[in-house]
């Protein structure tokens, strides 16, 4: 599970923290930014890719923007995972949720 880290261009990460349960994992963020949607998310997407995940095309509104991710962990299950970036005025609530595939 990747920790959201501030991206370049992000003013101010004011909240950070993850939570979940044996059914699915979860990582937030609120980053206070001039950057568009799609920049954002590209920020934070990024750092998911990094982490060993696999992309999917974006989807980008005018009010939000939500990436697909997958992954094998290295004990043979298999992960979905949605990064979502949601406008909310000044701020930008960031969420990655991640649970496995089911079969």
């Amino acid at each position: 599970m990747p920790t959201l880290r501030k991206p370049p261009d992000v003013t101010l990460q004011k909240s950070h923290g993850t939570g979940g349960s044996s059914e699915y994992r979860v990582t937030y963020a609120t980053a206070v930014t001039a950057l568009s949607l799609g920049n954002l998310l590209r920020g934070y997407a990024e750092q998911v890719q990094n982490a060993g995940w696999n992309a999917y095309p974006a989807t980008i509104g005018d009010f939000g923007a939500v990436q697909s991710f997958e992954m094998p962990d290295s004990h043979g299950h298999h992960w979905r995972g949605l990064l979502a970036v949601v406008d909310s005025g000044a701020d930008r609530a960031v969420l990655f949720r991640v649970h496995p595939a089911v079969p």
